[in-house]
């Protein structure tokens, strides 16, 4: 989540990695034997030149530069900003919290400055962030997570106890630094976006309790920009649908996460330990994680989700303790402002994510202020596109975010539609520029909907490529004034919005097969060593019509037809197997058979039990209606996943399947193809495991008695896009095969 390269590229430089690591450990501990003389760990130290193993766990670190004890502490005279500054933050129970602190150019010692900050386990407090890319406007503060790192402490992934050290530096350790002026803001994509919103969510929890002032009566915390999130453990990655994935989640717990952690902190091992401060090292001997990604995690099994996972596949108090959903009720109690986005094709931390959360934010402040508190400002981006390809897209919203929530910047309120923010203390003097003043399009609305973001930023680097075309604005999502619009699944193939009338049936071998060929631009990734990997070895299977999947197609659209939200299938099936995987895929079908793969949803059979209390459901109108309201159509089924129940052969079942939030415009002559099969065994970084039950025939039923169907987000408003969509590839995150590139219906040879 969040690394730097693709996920393959990372298993081949994991190896060498480790074993460099292991050496230069071995010399720094050398080095300590030699001088163990230590400074005060809880206060600031200067960081020592940069190694030749700088740190590359985050995207956005920059090495601390050389600096000497006097030097740090003297007053400056120029703009030139101080380097980085190692650090550690006492925690209440004792956990020293490794950070680096980075300063914005214009900085002079003795003036104070808003801070952002970001905490994760890859190389947090080993690599500092780099200020320009938030226009040199805040100090930034990058922290390990305890147990990784230089932190001491216990790693528990997505853990209260992470969220609760965050708690801490955010109110107390930041605002007490001689060069905060108290307001803070959180940042963070991925694994360091999950972090954030899991502190702020730790904060409204001791805001929330009457008469407990926490932090002196002072709430710190002015604003929150997140992304890259998971709103379940379970269910949002590692058991999509029910269906483990031993793909992403393995290889980033077991690898990419570990791999990044040794070699981001190994400059400030070695640094610190060159100036006679072992402590870092010392940390890191002592946690219960292995000095190389390859062997297994020793983390109590408690902990650990994979092998949590492993032995128990149903959702249950672990799964709970460790997902953002779970304390989402503390969150508007922080009063930070909160903004969040939403890749329709994210690969690694799923396209569903933040859709969930920011739905269920909007529905627990209007409960607040209807109990008389002020409103929480929220913001949700969608767009199409991959994990790391969207930044583009949203960053200038959330500098303008940042800009005025946390330090009252005018201009950046007024493009927000919220002039009545009252301005920081802290005085904006920075320059004006594109990066820091952009417009923001939809001011005073509370969801922005991208189509068609082109470009290639996720492999370059450089924005300048990308087209964005003007959003869609909103005040909440799913979009007041939605048509929710059922099209039904036909014996003949076809996909209508006629009820089906005679008896019929289309049945299919519910078996995992390879992934087809499907080359193209998007899917290159960053490295140009994963191109193979990435166009010929990791598209998504069932590409090609086969007795493995069935397909129905709506009749090419005569205008431009609009999507944008949840997405529900109900299928009424049999099965021939006591338990079988669905998986509903939608593509855009072009006048010249190109397809492109826009959304898709999964479920295990078994899992089919319907939480109607947690689903949500409109009434013919459009209107949110009570799921136990007779006539009222489910639009986001909710699965417990806690117990299950198998199949009777003959025997008919619903199963009401989530497919994933998605928006995106069927040009003129294009048409909807709906595809039914088992998941692929490979789909980019996803690899889903079948259920150990027999292969089966799986019936898909259509008769007025057994109308399967999808329902579909139609909307009336037409986004402002070129007269001519984008050509096939050209999409960031959107897979797209042509006719003449599509293999065999396995894929393999």
């Amino acid at each position: 989540m969040g690394g730097t390269y693709p996920f393959a590229s990372m298993l081949r430089r994991a190896v060498p990695a480790a074993v460099s690591t292991l050496a230069v450990l071995g010399a720094v501990g050398t080095a300590i034997a030699a001088n163990h003389a230590l400074s005060d760990p809880s206060a600031p130290a200067p960081a020592a030149a940069a190694s030749a193993a700088a740190a590359h766990g985050a995207a956005r670190a920059v090495a601390p530069g050389a600096t000497s004890a006097s030097s740090s502490s003297a007053a400056s005279t120029s703009s030139a900003a101080p380097a980085p500054a190692y650090a550690y933050a006492s925690m209440s129970d004792g956990t020293k919290i490794a950070v680096v602190v980075s300063y914005p150019a214009g900085y002079t010692t003795g003036s104070r400055w808003p801070a952002l900050f970001e905490m994760d386990g890859y190389d947090g407090g080993g690599g500092a962030l780099d200020p320009s890319e938030w226009a040199n406007r805040y100090v930034m503060i990058h922290a390990s997570v305890r147990g990784t790192g230089c932190s001491t402490g216990q790693f528990d992934l997505f853990s209260w106890a992470d969220s609760d050290d965050g708690a801490q530096i955010v109110e107390q350790w930041i605002p007490a630094q001689p060069w905060s002026n108290g307001n803070v803001g959180i940042i963070g994509h991925s694994y360091p976006g999950l972090t954030g919103f899991m502190t702020a969510e730790r904060i409204g929890y001791d805001l929330a309790r009457p008469g407990y002032h926490p932090y002196g009566g002072v709430n710190h915390l002015k604003a929150v920009a997140v992304s890259g999130l998971i709103d379940d453990t379970y269910s949002g990655i590692t058991y999509m649908g029910g269906i483990p994935d031993l793909g992403f989640p393995l290889g980033w717990d077991g690898v990419l996460r570990p791999e990044s952690e040794l070699s981001g902190n190994l400059q400030r091992i070695e640094s610190s330990a060159a100036a006679g401060d072992p402590s870092c090292l010392e940390a890191y001997a002592q946690h219960e994680l292995s000095l190389t990604p390859l062997t297994p995690d020793l983390t109590p099994v408690a902990d650990n989700p994979i092998v949590n996972g492993s032995l128990d596949s149903t959702e249950g108090p672990w799964w709970e303790a460790h997902s953002l959903d779970t304390y989402l009720s503390w969150l508007p109690y922080s009063q930070a402002p909160i903004h969040t986005d939403q890749q329709y094709q994210d690969e690694q931390t799923g396209p569903r994510g933040g859709a969930r959360l920011f739905q269920d934010v909007e529905a627990m402040d209007q409960g607040l202020v209807a109990r008389g508190s002020r409103p929480l400002p929220y913001r949700m981006v969608f767009t199409n596109g991959r994990h790391d390809s969207a930044g583009p897209v949203y960053h200038p919203d959330e500098q303008n975010w940042l800009d005025c929530y946390e330090k009252g910047v005018t201009r950046a309120c007024n493009a927000l539609g919220q002039p009545d923010v009252n301005p920081a203390h802290w005085v904006d003097t920075g320059a004006t520029t594109a990066s820091t003043t952009t417009a923001n399009p939809c001011p005073g609305e509370a969801v922005l909907s991208y189509f068609e973001s082109t470009g290639n930023f996720e492999a370059t680097g450089d924005p300048s490529g990308e087209k964005v075309n003007p959003p869609v604005c909103s005040t909440a999502f799913p979009l007041p004034g939605t048509t929710w619009t059922r099209y039904f699944l036909n014996a003949d193939g076809t996909l209508t919005g006629s009820t089906p009338g005679a008896r019929g049936s289309r049945s299919y071998v519910s078996s995992t097969v390879g992934p087809d060929d499907y080359p193209g631009p998007t899917e290159t990734g960053i490295d140009p060593a994963d191109i193979q990997l990435y166009e010929k070895g990791l598209g998504p299977a069932l590409s090609s019509p086969g007795p493995e999947e069935l397909t129905y197609d709506t009749a090419p659209f005569s205008k431009d037809v609009t999507l944008d939200g949840p997405i529900e299938a109900d299928l009424y099936a049999t099965s021939s197997a006591p338990d079988s995987d669905y998986f509903v895929q939608l593509v855009d079908v072009g006048p010249t058979g190109a397809e492109q793969f826009l959304q898709y949803g999964l479920l295990r059979a078994s899992f089919r039990a319907v939480d109607s209390a947690g689903s949500q459901c409109v009434s013919n109108s459009g209107a949110p209606e009570a799921c136990a309201t007779p006539g009222a159509q489910m639009i986001w089924p909710d699965h417990p996943f806690t117990t299950t129940q198998l199949l009777l052969p003959v025997q008919s079942y619903e199963v009401n399947i989530e497919v994933y939030p998605l928006g995106w415009v069927f040009r003129p002559g294009h048409r909807l193809m709906v595809s039914i099969s088992a998941p692929p065994f490979l789909d980019q970084l996803y690899s889903w495991v079948a259920s150990a039950r027999p292969v089966g025939v799986n019936t898909i039923l259509s008769d007025a008695a057994h109308p399967s169907s999808i329902l579909l987000p139609m909307q009336s408003v037409v986004p402002d896009l070129p007269a001519t969509g984008p050509a096939c590839g050209a999409q960031e995150g959107v897979r797209c095969t042509t006719p003449a590139e599509t293999a065999s219906p396995s894929g393999l040879p």
